[in-house]
């Protein structure tokens, strides 16, 4: 088995000021597709791996990041001054077409976990890897600048960052003690949930994040952080959240024993006695470089964990621990994102349908959902039910077997 650790070749032609801007034409070339970006954002490649991007006509250094589908990297910048313009340190002028040029290795912004293109919450977490060989001097995401950084060449982290309606492009800027700067762009959509969707959000029983372990200062770590949580819960938009005092007065109304609740299998009694669709559990860790918590959402109706997830920092003051508690709750909204769209068909007639959204969406199978018409701002609710399968533009879900009203084709479908 031969393995490909070669980075794609990158080529350019001497960039040259025009009225529009500075125009930099080259080619990246490998055995395996490649992708191209820019100052951190991509750009166009041809079938023959040829591309042309207009940079602002300022005095200033261009950054140049080819990858291809093994993982392979290879990076670039181009100073472009008001002078003669330089590529790695070689001036471009002075070097043939198609040359292939020195690469210096600034430094790499990876995304952990890639974020949702849309999302119904306020803010949303950025889960980060920076690496800059040269040591990171400076950094800052969507503006603000990350402080503390520690004296080492490699940093992951997450970071919440808040959102305005419609879109946002999320600016990460890296820079090391060289002075050399490496930027990724991230875009993230936000949308109000609609009415209905507010009046129909997943009720949600949260006990607490227990510690991982018995150490005294672990445990009060973990009261610290569910102590905070508890709050940012309540201050979502996509779940009603079971108070705790409440959920404790249904179990034992029930006689039921609030430390099965960290059983799975169990969380489908919850669904009988229609307390919640979800439930959440998880951990609080001390780590040696600073905390992580952890968190599973299970769904009632079958018992399986619909998602998972973690945040961490290696700070644990009370700042940290309140960006870290918005981050989670904000993490447990995207996975549950708004997909609105209708009925196109009845394969079967009954309680199926057919909608025109799919996997694209964002939508996945177990998704729960609502059924209705709206006609004149009237709403009227048909049924809830869930997604049973997804294609990438289409996706089949049923309704619950209590739904009396019948389905037609055109009606609105909208996770809940």
């Amino acid at each position: 088995m031969v393995v490909d650790r070669t980075g794609p070749f990158v080529s350019l032609q001497t960039p040259h000021r025009t009225e529009s801007g500075w125009e930099i034409t080259g080619s990246v070339s490998d055995e395996a597709p490649a992708t191209l970006d820019v100052d951190g954002r991509p750009a166009a490649l041809s079938r023959d791996g040829n591309f042309h991007v207009t940079l602002p006509s300022r005095a200033h250094t261009a950054y140049l990041h080819a990858a291809d589908a093994a993982g392979n990297e290879t990076r670039q910048e181009v100073t472009l001054g008001d002078g003669e313009s330089r590529a790695s340190g070689w001036k471009v002028g002075a070097l043939p077409t198609d040359t292939k040029v020195a690469v210096a290795d600034a430094g790499s912004i990876k995304l952990l976990r890639q974020p949702p293109d849309v999302v119904s919450s306020h803010y949303v977490a950025l889960n980060l890897e920076v690496v800059a060989p040269a040591g990171i001097a400076r950094l800052s995401v969507a503006g603000e600048p990350i402080l503390g950084l520690p004296d080492r060449p490699r940093l992951s982290f997450s970071q919440l960052v808040e959102l305005h309606n419609g879109k946002n492009d999320l600016d990460i800027v890296l820079t090391d003690k060289d002075g050399r700067e490496v930027r990724r762009m991230v875009s993230v959509e936000r949308r109000n949930p609609d009415q209905l969707l507010a009046a129909e959000r997943l009720q949600l029983a949260y006990y607490e994040l227990s510690p991982a372990g018995t150490d005294a200062a672990e445990t009060a770590l973990a009261h610290r952080f569910n102590s905070i949580f508890e709050y940012q819960l309540s201050e979502t938009t996509r779940f009603s959240v079971l108070e705790r005092n409440r959920l404790d007065a249904l179990m034992l109304e029930r006689e039921l024993s609030v430390s099965k609740l960290a059983d799975p299998r169990y969380a489908v009694k919850l669904d009988t006695m229609k307390i919640a669709d979800l439930l959440l559990l998880g951990q609080v860790r001390a780590r040696p470089d600073g905390v992580a918590a952890e968190a599973r959402l299970v769904q009632t109706r079958t018992g399986r964990i619909a998602a998972a997830m973690d945040v961490f920092h290696e700070k644990t003051d009370t700042a940290t621990l309140e960006m870290l508690a918005r981050a989670l709750a904000g993490e447990m909204e995207s996975r549950f994102p708004v997909v609105r769209g209708k009925i196109v068909a009845l394969p079967e007639g009954g309680r199926r349908f057919v909608m025109d959204r799919g996997s694209n969406a964002g939508l996945r199978a177990d998704l729960p959902v609502v059924v209705f018409s709206e006609k004149n701002f009237d709403v009227t609710l048909c049924g809830r039910g869930w997604i049973e399968a997804v294609k990438p533009e289409r996706a089949a879900g049923r309704l619950d077997a209590d739904s009396e009203t019948p389905l037609a084709v055109g009606l609105e479908v909208v996770t809940r």
